[in-house]
């Protein structure tokens, strides 16, 4: 399988599994807003880990609502299998993510595309000036 096509179809989880918790949270007596993370989608794609975090977090009370939606995965499950048309739909794993940590890597990976893109411009920029230089007599 295509790591484009693994990486759409984890997108695409995402994005389901964020529109279900979104609509059924106050439900299910979660107050506080649910994110998801990330979606890792083995290889194989027989299952798929779903890393999940609560806005605004306490140890307390993200530790209450990952139990409730442990509780509540047989629906997410059901949810994701009537909504993909895939043959075999992954099995889903839920995890609790640590917001500490998932805003610092989001803030490297924001210091490395911005050094990338940087990178990218100043070399155009070079070449575009060295391709005006070149082409005046």
């Amino acid at each position: 399988m295509s790591n484009l096509r693994k990486s759409k179809l984890e997108a695409l989880l995402q994005s389901m599994i964020a529109k279900f918790f979104g609509e059924q949270r106050e439900d299910w007596g979660i107050h506080e807003l649910i994110t998801v993370d990330q979606v890792f989608l083995a290889p194989d794609l027989k299952t798929a880990q779903v890393w999940v975090s609560f806005i605004p977090h306490t140890d307390k009370t993200a530790e209450r609502d990952f139990t409730r939606l442990i509780k509540k995965l047989p629906e997410l499950q059901r949810y994701v299998f009537c909504e993909l048309s895939m043959k075999r739909v992954p099995k889903l794993t839920l995890r609790l993510a640590d917001p500490e940590k998932s805003f610092r890597l989001d803030q490297i990976f924001d210091t490395l595309e911005s050094h990338g893109t940087t990178g990218q411009s100043d070399s155009e920029d070079a070449s575009g000036s060295e391709a005006d230089t070149s082409s005046q007599p």
